[in-house]
């Protein structure tokens, strides 16, 4: 199995670099935006760019989260989605969690 795994990890890598990077045309892809205050800060919109051309089912879902209009609920039976969120942890120029 691992001797598997490394050959097929060699392929995939060797595809990637042999297609080069995907380039998107960046004007006619959907963005969708967040509004993340930090303490009495006022609140700065951090916009993204989703890759609908890429990886479509996953811009969709993300999509939907930052404008509210997943239909899945929480485990406790609210909506599903990023307004309200709390982020506990800020790294800057990395992440937030």
């Amino acid at each position: 199995y691992e001797e598997l795994k490394k050959r097929v990890l060699e392929q995939e890598q060797q595809k990637d670099e042999d297609e080069g990077p995907v380039e998107h045309n960046l004007a006619s892809l959907p963005r969708v935006f967040l509004d993340i205050a930090v303490g009495d800060q006022p609140p700065l919109r951090l916009v993204f760019v989703l890759y609908s051309d890429t990886v479509p089912k996953t811009a969709e879902n993300f999509r939907q989260l930052c404008s509210g209009e997943h239909k899945g609920l929480t485990a406790r039976g609210k909506p599903f989605h990023y307004k309200g969120s709390i982020l506990h942890r800020l790294i800057p120029s990395l992440m937030m969690q």
